[in-house]
């Protein structure tokens, strides 16, 4: 058509397409220009072509000690090679991933427009709809992180339209197109796609329905024969996945996390997804989930088009109006099994069908079946838009565009990415320089880098990968927040990697556990934004294996300007450390990035004789430990005895093995999902599993088939202690028997919004009269939330129920009468907490310190198992035998915390007589008295001083320091203590006061010189 002026007019489809493609590009141009979301996988932008190369492989030698990957294969297409063009015409990072992201909303928006155009709804209608379906709030959950996760998405509304007309046109050419389309988004979800499937699904059960069963049949067969071998690539993929890596679905989000969020008002407004809603220490992942939580405006308008939608369906009549209907009731499965713990009919069946194996676990992220919601919901309002009387059409179409716009209102604050997830486009030239000094060495070793990191958040950017592999060629390690690799090489790296993140790490297990995973070099990273998500300070880091060296390491070879690391989160407060005198400030400059060589390395691939090979009895944590013991250097080969065969072991034992048993391979909680620095629970008695308050609970087995009298399991003498909840693996000193074992400073605590209804029971050993208990709740610690009402059962008779006042927050503890009555059970039962003055799922933990029977304590003995040594017989009486303890505890500098085990309490069998010499390592205790480490250590004040507290992990900082003369001492009170410090000295108590110029204190005897200092 022609213009008055003779030029050609543009087509409505060419206008449509401008209009669209401005929709779709702008926001995304215009958000954040030269910075790079940390999308998908990042080596797509640094080494886009080795990305390729590598994903077509089924096996990765340079990851996690050789791993089977992820459904990386399914990024050879489209999206690996959307990023290799770019990078070969030398476009900027930036402006490909873009521009990638537009085109899927492109995509979206014109697969819907073809749809409703063949529906005959008409331009205007088919417009609207577009843009209803591709400016859904959906996409914002994963345009900044995992945007190949929108292929789907773009591609549903094609293979909508494609069904359709393999329906009613038969033939194969339409259900060669739906294949390509499949083939196309389908490749890195599977349960993404079968979800999304439900939609063209729809399509052929309302075609039967029709009386067209027929020709929907054929046409689902058609598709079926042309879709399956277009997705073999991928689908194989999976499979090898599936039987051969690490079980991904049991170290990720479980259901009730999923459920948190699908709640029926955010899945209408293309919501619901867990991940939308998270963050970490600094805040939130997504810019503008806060918008949607909380801006009324834009909660408002987020509702306008299910709510017009809803409205339409009803009273527009027209054929099609089944499967619109049947898309909307999608919603049902992407709520699925919202509340976790109350839902529906529907709900209760979806939540037994996920939990019951891996298949249905594949499909706990129900919500992402809601672009089917939202395509019917555009559908709905296209059909009202074309049953409007024609003059005001365009009208009724402007309204809906212009609500859907309303729909992404926050875009125009915080655009279409999110900063929380962004890095510059040009990595530091200083990790450049560190990757080329390690490929410097070749690839016979490895690379091992500390400290790990649940997401790879530098100080200069969150790369969420660590970057270092996408730099370097050299096989790599580092502990992330999911484990990679084969279980055996993540539980080692683990077991060394949770020592340093708690601060209690051995450096000289360093370089042992190094040689054993084929490392030739370890790597220091000091520019992590250590404070997002915990890790430890570069400057701990630091000391603890570079400065002083830990044995084994060479010299560091640093990159890049050496530069302070201070956290800006306000969440990292100053820790105890910080305060000793002597130690090196957190704001030390330190190079960002540090190597280390590991003296005698050895190559990845090697061979190692059996003469003299340690078996050990344990398990990752056992090499660990007796690597930091001397026992184990790396060198030689290490059999793990629960592994080995009857005939194995004797082959071993007739080679003179060295035979090591250790207190590891515990019976506990493994817990992968949130934190790489607690992920252990405390130690269960045989048969018991301890809850998991998170339900976060996916043990790796070191040794599948291993039974508990295999493994190292908690006896509990005096009685036997349980309880509905504890502290879990973040608290494992919170444990139910804290309560029984006498020690006022330990505790049972459960945390949680609601700790009402939990049980702590103990069962004694014979029936008791009892006539009165006494509890205690906890006695340090914040106290924002205390217990207020309890339910007391003793054996058979009534309950009891009781207020606690300020008794129960006393060492002394409130006493609980009762008629005596003979019982072997005691149970108390939380009934009512006072209320925080803030989000209660924030406040402190609860519990008890102690629960006081008479003439009962319950005290642990870890018993280790010894298989190895009943195994060996006689025979291990001639061959070298070490037995390795470790205490289980926290680090000093965390004063919220305190020590899985108070003591090493080991209970063994030995098949023969022997004898044995004796080494450890003594540590001050941080719970000791004063005066008990003046007698240990010495003191030159001349008097007996105590301080009211003291500074946590620093026995220099004990209160005689402030009286021995040396101005470089200093007694200092403990860091977060809110009450008045003081100084007893020689039964005088004085208190401190800020600002003191001069203290003389005299008794007589003694005329003492001050330096005291109060924080």
């Amino acid at each position: 058509m022609r213009s008055p002026t003779g030029r050609r007019r543009p087509t409505a489809a060419a206008v449509d397409l401008v209009l669209l493609g401005v929709v779709a590009y702008l926001p995304f141009l215009l958000s954040d220009p030269g910075r790079l979301a940390s999308d998908s996988k990042q080596g797509l932008y640094v080494d886009p072509r080795r990305f390729l190369v590598d994903a077509a492989f089924l096996w990765d030698p340079q990851v996690a000690a050789g791993t089977v990957p992820h459904q990386h294969i399914g990024y050879l297409w489209p999206m690996g090679p959307w990023f290799w063009a770019f990078d070969l015409v030398g476009a900027p990072d930036w402006v490909a991933q873009r521009l990638w992201l537009g085109t899927l909303t492109l995509a979206a928006a014109l697969g819907t427009r073809w749809l409703v155009r063949s529906l005959g709804f008409g331009r205007a209608a088919a417009l609207a709809a577009a843009l209803v379906y591709a400016l859904t709030p959906y996409q914002l959950a994963f345009t900044a992180r995992t945007s190949v996760l929108l292929l789907p998405w773009a591609g549903l509304p094609w293979m909508v339209e494609l069904t359709r007309r393999a329906v009613h046109r038969g033939g194969w050419r339409h259900p060669a197109a739906f294949a390509l389309v499949t083939f196309t988004v389908a490749g890195v979800n599977a349960p993404t796609l079968v979800l999304v499937g439900l939609a063209p699904l729809a399509v052929l059960v309302a075609a039967a329905v029709r009386g067209r069963a027929s020709a929907a049949a054929g046409a689902a067969l058609r598709i079926g024969l042309l879709t399956v071998p277009a997705c073999a690539w991928w689908l194989a993929g999976l499979r090898v996945q599936g039987a051969y890596g690490i079980d991904v679905l049991a170290v990720t989000e479980d259901l009730r996390t999923v459920a948190s969020r699908s709640r029926p008002d955010d899945v209408l407004r293309g919501l619901g997804n867990w991940f939308f809603y998270g963050g970490d220490r600094w805040g939130p992942t997504v810019d503008q989930a806060s918008y949607y939580d909380h801006t009324k405006a834009v909660v408002v308008a987020s509702f306008l088009v299910p709510l017009l939608a809803l409205a339409a369906a009803p009273v527009v009549r027209w054929r099609g109006r089944v499967i619109v209907v049947a898309m909307i009731a999608t919603a049902v499965v992407a709520v699925g099994a919202w509340p976790y713990d109350d839902p529906s009919p529907f709900g209760r069946a979806f939540r037994w069908f996920t939990e019951q194996s891996s298949l249905g676990m594949a499909f706990r992220n129900s919500p992402r079946v809601v672009p089917v919601l939202i395509l019917g919901l555009a559908l709905a309002l296209a059909a009202a838009i074309a049953a409007t009387p024609a003059r005001a059409r365009r009208g009724a179409a402007a309204a809906v565009a212009l609500v859907a716009v309303g729909g992404l209102a926050p875009v125009v604050r915080v655009g279409m990415l999110s900063d929380a997830v962004e890095r510059p486009e040009h990595l530091p030239a200083y990790w450049e320089a560190a990757a080329a000094h390690l490929d410097a060495s070749g690839d016979d070793t490895r690379v091992l880098e500390l400290p790990g990191a649940n997401f790879a958040a530098y100080r200069w950017g969150n790369a969420i990968e660590p970057i270092t592999p996408l730099l370097s060629h050299r096989p790599y390690l580092a502990r992330e927040v999911l484990p990679y690799g084969s279980p055996e090489s993540a539980l080692l790296l683990d077991a060394l990697d949770r020592r340093l993140q708690n601060q209690v790490l051995d450096p000289a297990s360093v370089a042992p556990v190094a040689r054993l995973l084929g490392v030739g070099d370890v790597v220091i990273r000091s520019d992590l934004a250590y404070d997002r998500y915990g890790l430890p300070r570069p400057s701990t880091v630091w000391s603890t294996i570079v400065d002083p060296r830990a044995p084994g390491l060479g010299r560091p070879t640093t990159f890049g300007a050496p530069t302070p690391n201070v956290g800006e989160d306000p969440l990292d407060p100053l820790l105890p450390s910080d305060l000793r005198a002597g130690t090196p400030p957190r704001s030390r400059a330190l190079a960002p990035v540090a190597v280390l060589s590991v003296a005698d390395a050895r190559p990845i691939v090697r061979v190692a004789s059996t003469d003299g090979a340690v078996v050990l009895d344990g398990d990752a944590d056992g090499i660990v430990d007796a690597a930091a013991a001397g026992i184990v250097d790396g060198r030689g080969l290490i059999l793990e005895s629960p592994a080995l065969t009857d005939r194995q072991l004797r082959n071993a034992l007739a080679r003179s093995a060295h035979l090591v048993v250790t207190d590891s391979h515990r019976r506990r909680i493994q817990s992968w999902f949130s934190s790489i620095r607690d992920t252990r629970g405390p130690t269960e008695r045989a048969g018991e599993t301890i809850v998991e308050p998170t339900g976060y609970d996916a043990r790796l087995p070191s040794f599948p088939d291993a039974t508990d009298d295999e493994r190292t399991v908690v006896e509990q003498l005096g009685a036997t202690v349980t309880a509905t909840s504890s502290g879990g693996a973040s608290r494992p000193e919170d444990r139910p028997a804290a309560a029984f074992d006498g020690r006022p400073e330990t505790s049972w605590r459960i945390g949680g919004a609601n700790p009402a209804g939990n049980h702590l029971t103990i069962r004694l050993e014979r029936a008791t009269t009892l006539d009165h208990i006494s509890l205690v709740q906890p006695l340090d610690g914040p106290r924002d939330r205390t217990i207020t009402r309890v339910r007391v059962r003793v054996g058979d008779g009534p309950p009891i129920d009781v207020a606690l006042d300020e008794r129960s927050l006393s060492p002394a503890g409130q006493p609980i009468t009762f008629p005596a009555r003979a019982a072997d059970v005691v149970d108390v039962e939380i009934l009512a907490t006072s209320t925080p003055p803030f989000d209660p799922a924030l406040a402190n933990a609860v519990g008890f310190a102690e629960v006081t029977i008479p003439g009962i304590t319950v005290s642990e003995t870890v018993r280790l198992p010894l298989d190895l040594l009943r195994r060996a017989g006689s025979r291990s009486r001639e061959l070298a035998l070490d037995l390795v303890f470790t205490r289980l505890r926290s680090s000093a500098d965390d004063w919220t915390r305190g020590d899985d085990e108070q003591e090493v309490d080991r209970t063994f069998t030995l098949p023969t007589a022997r004898s044995f010499s004796f080494s450890a390592t003594a540590r001050a205790s941080d719970r000791a008295d004063d005066t008990v480490l003046d007698e240990l250590f010495g003191t030159t004040s001349g008097a007996e001083v105590q301080g009211s507290s003291r500074l946590q992990g620093a026995p220099e900082a004990r209160g005689s320091r402030a009286f021995d003369g040396d101005p470089t001492t200093a007694w200092t009170s403990a860091f977060g203590d809110d009450t008045t410090p003081s100084l007893t000295v020689n039964g005088h108590q004085i208190a401190m006061v800020q600002g003191l110029d001069l203290l003389v204190v005299a008794d007589g005897r003694h005329s003492l010189p001050a330096e005291v200092t109060v924080r």
